[in-house]
């Protein structure tokens, strides 16, 4: 009998090593290279019957098979059309951004919902009036950019109208 952890079967001599990892290792005959994923085709984790199992290269790919397959099952087709992951909705590619960091080459928000949740565009260094005191210097909270704490003072005096008060000199008569 094999343990459960974390909904998986796990193999009794090894608590580590899930029961459908040792079951692919046993039909690739060799250990699984550093990195790779035993998916379930079915996403039912306690069916590890060989025809259940699909071994992965790394968990890009891993996501990319169930990114593929959610849109497949939301009745599209996973070359020409994606979900978006505010609305939910099945839409073309081409709704979507471009972006780096995704491993299709789009954006997970689509266009629309995008423009609607987008973060306020960055302000122009004029703009940016507060100040953290790291040394002599401040970095401006708006724009990210460190900058003299001359340069700071002159901006709030600038926007707020209020001017620096001179120290009295003291009258000494001689």
């Amino acid at each position: 009998m094999t343990a459960l952890k974390n909904n998986y079967s796990h193999v009794p001599r090894n608590k580590n090593k899930g029961l459908h990892v040792y079951i692919a290792e046993m039909a690739l005959g060799k250990l699984l290279p550093r990195g790779a994923i035993v998916h379930h085709h079915d996403r039912n984790r306690r069916n590890n019957l060989n025809t259940n199992l699909v071994i992965c290269q790394d968990s890009a790919y891993h996501s990319l098979i169930h990114q593929r397959t959610r849109v497949f099952e939301a009745g599209g087709d996973p070359n020409i059309q994606k979900l978006c992951c505010h609305c939910k909705a099945l839409k073309s590619r081409d709704e979507f951004y471009a972006s780096k960091e995704y491993q299709d080459g789009k954006d997970s928000h689509c266009k629309s919902c995008r423009s609607i949740y987008a973060k306020p565009p960055f302000a122009t260094r004029s703009d940016c009036t507060r100040k953290h005191r790291y040394g002599s210097e401040n970095l401006c909270i708006k724009c990210g950019v460190l900058k003299p704490r001359e340069y700071i003072i002159r901006q709030i005096r600038e926007t707020t109208g209020i001017r620096q008060r001179r120290p009295k000199r003291s009258s000494s008569v001689q």
